[in-house]
């Protein structure tokens, strides 16, 4: 894999109310009118979170490493959908994680960091998160589920995360609060 120099790029907000709360040309870790592709399947989101991607001439670090996006996205739906591809991109991370297979492979990426190795890493994740995925409602089974987009997965992430054991469900309380001063 090669690896381009880190870049920062010096810009100002275009849009109205985000130059309003950060009206100064800051250097910047992605450039002006960057946006995350809509459609990408989950293993190239997994892909550019984990991995640097660009050119060298415009090269753009791994996703994961950009903090506070209000100011690093100057379009305010590029923002939006980087909020969900990066929920998306944290569940999936947390199932690779969650035992000794997921863990072996990405140490042997960590360690390699090669194509093949990244791309067992990302389809694995991406294997992983759809076998949590609820089915849908009118079919038994998705007919390409290496098709799904981040945006689909983020509407079931609540479902996903308690199906993998991710996160517990809330019992709903059925008790009726009395006020016991009166």
């Amino acid at each position: 894999m090669t690896t381009f120099q880190s870049k920062s790029y010096p810009w100002t907000h275009t849009d109205a109310k985000s130059k309003k709360k950060d009206p100064q040309s800051r250097l910047r870790k992605l450039p002006l009118g960057y946006s995350l592709p809509s459609s990408l399947n989950l293993s190239g989101v997994y892909k550019r979170f984990t991995t640097q991607s660009g050119s060298s001439n415009r090269p753009i670090p791994p996703l994961s490493s950009v903090k506070r996006p209000a100011r690093q996205f100057s379009n305010p739906a590029a923002k939006a959908y980087f909020g969900k591809a990066n929920a998306v991109y944290g569940t999936m991370k947390q199932l690779m994680e969650k035992d000794e297979a997921g863990r072996t492979l990405c140490a042997v990426f960590d360690s390699s960091k090669t194509v093949d190795s990244l791309n067992k890493m990302c389809d694995e994740a991406q294997r992983r998160i759809i076998g949590h995925l609820p089915a849908t409602k009118s079919k038994k089974k998705r007919s390409r589920p290496d098709a799904i987009k981040a945006a689909t997965v983020y509407n079931a992430l609540k479902k996903i995360k308690i199906a993998a054991g991710l996160r517990t469900q809330k019992k709903k309380s059925t008790t009726n609060q009395t006020n016991p001063s009166m």
